[in-house]
């Protein structure tokens, strides 16, 4: 449909990705055609279609990571920024992320202390944000101090879990 219509106006374009955008994509438009503002409505109608997008800026990456953080994979020139985004919704997100800086490390830990296990670089402010969630992510510390352990065992005791810390020493 969208095909016989001589120039299409966005609104239309918007109706036709709520109805099929992976085929539109794909398919129906060739690249020449392609401009950012019909692939920003994509993205917000259907994120998930970033990985069959014909070209990505910031503003595309960062439209379809905001609706479903999971595209981070897909997003081939990651920034900070974005990376943040996928992060703050979901931590173990981190582990798709080419560049783990400490804020970007620092906010996934805070979402979920499991992220712990994706920082190369461990601070002991984020070994003690992982630990002040969940005594268990002492076993994703990289630098297992006396200081660390004592705040796994006191988490440990708070929560009523017991499992063998020193196993993880």
């Amino acid at each position: 449909l969208i095909l016989s219509i001589q120039e299409p106006s966005l609104e239309v374009y918007r109706e036709a990705f709520r109805n099929d955008s992976q085929i539109l994509l794909s398919l129906c438009l060739p690249e020449s055609e392609m401009t950012e503002e019909i692939l920003l409505i994509a993205m917000e109608e259907n994120p998930n279609m970033l990985q069959f997008a014909q070209f990505q800026t910031k503003f595309i990456c960062e439209t379809a990571v905001k609706g479903n953080p999971q595209m981070i994979r897909f997003v081939k020139t990651q920034t900070e920024e974005i990376a943040l985004l996928a992060v703050r919704r979901n931590g173990k997100l981190l582990k798709y992320i080419e560049d783990k800086t400490l804020s970007v490390c620092l906010e996934a830990v805070k979402q979920n202390w499991r992220a712990l296990r994706y920082v190369k670089k461990q601070t002991e402010e984020i070994c003690k944000i992982a630990l002040l969630q969940d005594a268990s992510a002492f076993r994703f510390v990289l630098k297992k101090t006396p200081e660390l352990l004592a705040l796994a065992k006191e988490r440990q005791e708070l929560s009523g879990h017991k499992w063998p810390l020193s196993a993880c020493t």
